[in-house]
């Protein structure tokens, strides 16, 4: 393969690794390379050093040169790249108007604004007044842009991240307020997917009904069932892990999800849908089949549970209770008998392949 060949994606990494001097050079090979030049990827990161965007100038009544700010240079380097920055980094400076010139042009790219930015925008949803479902990674979100939707005909949003998704902040949760009380039958599906290490983006106070996890390298943390039960305890009805796991699952009751799991179960009365690949007791199983009083569909893999009575007596369970949880969580044959009577349909584990073909 060669260089002609690569994929953009690795191109951009190379790219980003180059000085300015050279990414200008290697815009000048061929237009694929020159469509490259003007990536968002390649300028996330801008180092202003010592002689960054300088031109060399005479010095009067001297035989020397001295390299001072050009105007034009750093005017056209913002106005062609500026809008890609996400973080500029500017190393010392030993000529103090050099950092002055800079920051002057910097703020005045900074104060001017476009008041109608995409003018077509609101006249392209217009065109499909009867859309009612968009699938948008979280980059494309903002306040403005979730008000827009509210007003159309949408009902459903599956905000999905993967791995190119970085440095996103939720959208705040005042514009979530005003979203449901403009569409109030709008709902919003939070998924990760495509082998991304980084936990979900929680939209705080958002009409979310589903979380799905389709990333191998992403399992239930501490962390992300409490932002879930803090912030979509009434609007919750799905929670899926797809796929099967690549991270390492542990045999010991305090490192697996089995208090998570019930705590989810717990905190959120509404769910309907639930779906655990990581590991977890057979007793964890009964407890959450009788206590969810509205899970319609509960799904594990077989191969992921524990025979196991390793959850302590409570002062809420009698001798009698505690006793009988232990007898049924010995025993498959008992176990799914009791769990099918919890659920009223007959309920069993999915083998590998049964649960690599669910869909949601």
């Amino acid at each position: 393969m060669c260089w002609s060949e690569l994929p953009a994606v690795l191109l951009e990494e190379e790219y980003s690794k180059l000085t300015y001097k050279q990414r200008y050079y290697c815009s000048m090979v061929c237009r694929p390379w020159y469509d490259l030049f003007y990536s968002s990827k390649v300028w996330e990161h801008f180092v202003m050093g010592e002689r960054t965007l300088t031109r060399r100038r005479m010095r009067p009544y001297r035989n020397s040169y001295m390299y001072t700010l050009s105007q034009y240079k750093a005017k056209m380097c913002l106005d062609r790249v500026g809008e890609f920055f996400k973080k500029i980094i500017i190393k010392p400076i030993s000529d103090y108007y050099n950092l002055y010139a800079f920051m002057t042009v910097l703020s005045a790219f900074l104060e001017f604004y476009e008041e109608y930015p995409m003018p077509f925008l609101h006249g392209f949803m217009q065109m499909f007044m009867s859309l009612q479902k968009l699938i948008i990674s979280p980059q494309h979100l903002s306040s403005d842009v979730i008000a827009m939707l509210a007003s159309t005909s949408l009902t459903d949003i599956h905000i999905v991240q993967d791995r190119h998704t970085d440095g996103v902040a939720p959208i705040n949760s005042q514009t979530w307020f005003e979203v449901k009380q403009m569409s109030p039958h709008l709902q919003v599906r939070l998924e990760a997917r495509g082998g991304t290490r980084e936990e979900i983006l929680f939209q705080p106070r958002a009409p979310v009904t589903s979380i799905v996890y389709d990333s191998p390298y992403l399992k239930m943390t501490p962390e992300a069932v409490m932002m879930i039960t803090d912030h979509y305890r009434k609007t919750l009805r799905l929670y899926a892990q797809k796929g099967f796991p690549r991270t390492h699952g542990s045999r010991s009751f305090h490192e697996r999800c089995d208090g998570l799991v019930l705590m989810l179960v717990r905190q959120c009365p509404e769910l309907r849908v639930l779906i655990i690949r990581e590991r977890i007791s057979s007793m964890t199983l009964l407890l959450v089949a009788s206590q969810a009083k509205k899970l319609q569909k509960f799904y594990v893999r077989h191969n992921a549970v524990l025979k196991k009575t390793d959850w302590p007596k409570t002062l809420e369970w009698s001798d009698e209770y505690y006793a009988d949880l232990k007898k049924k969580t010995q025993s498959y044959e008992l176990l799914q008998k009791e769990i099918s009577r919890c659920m009223g349909y007959p309920w069993k584990h999915l083998t590998d392949k049964e649960f690599e073909k669910l869909k949601i």
